[in-house]
């Protein structure tokens, strides 16, 4: 993996991981935000690597980080602003995926 590869990775756990804190503590715009982010993070590191173990692993994180996302925008009736950011999101990962 290179250091680009290992810089991805370790901001997108980063982001989950606050994601998840933000979550716990009832702050669950700003945890959809960060679940968002480290989906479009894994997604870029997708794109690059070329570990096939690595990016299955990640493949399966976005999927688990956009459902989330969108469980939350659900249950607190986020707005079309937050849904046009999922969708977009989901959008680059089908692209992605059309190219795999």
């Amino acid at each position: 993996m290179s250091s680009s590869d290992s810089k991805l990775l370790t901001y997108a756990i980063k982001e989950a991981e606050q994601a998840v804190n933000l979550e716990r503590q009832g702050q669950l715009q700003q945890a959809m935000n960060k679940y968002i982010r480290a989906a479009e993070i894994l997604i870029e590191f997708v794109k690059y690597t070329k570990n096939q173990i690595m990016k299955k692993k990640c493949e399966d994180k976005i999927v688990e980080y956009m459902e989330r996302a969108k469980q939350i925008q659900y249950s607190t009736g986020g707005s079309r602003r937050k849904r046009a950011s999922i969708a977009k999101v989901q959008v680059k990962w089908r692209e992605i995926r059309r190219k795999v």
